[in-house]
């Protein structure tokens, strides 16, 4: 009878054992994606943050200078198209940051003082370096006014 208490005791506690180590993996599973979603949230609230601050003190400058009846370019949009890539978000973001670093120059120039084809050769065939892969930049269209718009095409090498 002893035996069977003993037995029964024991594989209460390794049920009970294994049901607590399923649920904290499945708890800290839980809490890691949830602080990776506001980890990129956090990214991409800086990288927003960073180019807003850029783009005001460009067009401060720029309106300061200019007449009033000349187009400047006042902000840049990226549109990236992935090519036989996943599309992954903290990527995007800094696929979207690079671009515009090397575009933040033009912010605050009049659209006719710009010479379109040295713009495309800013980032055109350009290769960025992220996470130990290699991706190789392609300017497929760019529309210049009042929002700087270009695409791009992001292909792994």
């Amino acid at each position: 009878m002893k035996t069977i208490v003993l037995k029964f005791l024991i594989s209460s506690i390794a049920g009970l054992l294994a049901g607590i180590l399923i649920g904290c993996t499945a708890m800290i599973s839980l809490i890691s994606y949830r602080i990776d979603s506001y980890h990129e949230k956090i990214v991409s609230l800086e990288n927003t943050v960073e180019e807003n601050k850029i783009r005001y003190t460009k067009l401060k400058e720029s309106l300061e200078e200019l007449d009033k009846s000349k187009f400047i370019v006042e902000d840049i949009i990226v549109y990236l198209i992935y090519d036989n890539i996943e599309e992954d978000n903290f990527d995007k973001i800094q696929f979207e940051k690079y671009i515009k670093n090397q575009y933040e120059g033009i912010l605050g120039k009049e659209v006719d003082a710009l010479d379109m084809e040295l713009l495309v050769k800013v980032v055109d065939r350009d290769i960025l370096i992220l996470e130990k892969k290699e991706y190789r930049l392609k300017v497929e269209r760019m529309l210049l006014s009042k929002v700087f718009k270009i695409w791009v095409t992001i292909k792994e090498i």
